[in-house]
């Protein structure tokens, strides 16, 4: 089971999520598309990598959680976003793209795209 687990979309989703993300990632392809991207991708799901990947994320909440001020009105929609730009690019790219730390000023560039793509993917699909 460990070693194949397909992931399964909602109805409806799979063509949406190909619109958004691509034909060919790894919760949108099935069989043996999905067990060859699956290899490609194992050394980057290694427990090495995920712990280096979980330490980021970990980096990334604590900052989210700096961001909250109690008794101070917050945009979470922006700030929850910004986590997760925040730590994907950490994680995944070893860059940070500053989204979180900027949210406190308002979206930055990279925040403003991914809202775009995110409010084009109904109409894409």
């Amino acid at each position: 089971l460990a070693h194949n687990v397909q992931h399964a979309l909602w109805a409806g989703l799979t063509e949406a999520s190909k619109s958004f993300f691509g034909k060919k990632v790894l919760f949108v392809v099935e069989g043996d598309e999905w067990r060859e991207l699956r290899n490609t991708m194992k050394s980057a799901l290694s427990k090495q990598n995920v712990a280096q990947m979980t330490e980021d994320v970990v980096n990334i909440a604590n900052a989210f959680s700096r961001s909250l001020h109690r008794g101070k009105e917050v945009d979470m929609a922006l700030l929850a976003g910004s986590y997760h730009l925040s730590a994907i690019g950490k994680s995944a790219f070893d860059f940070d793209l500053n989204c979180l730390g900027a949210a406190k000023l308002g979206p930055n560039e990279i925040s403003m795209s991914f809202e775009f793509f995110i409010s084009e993917l109904p109409r894409r699909s």
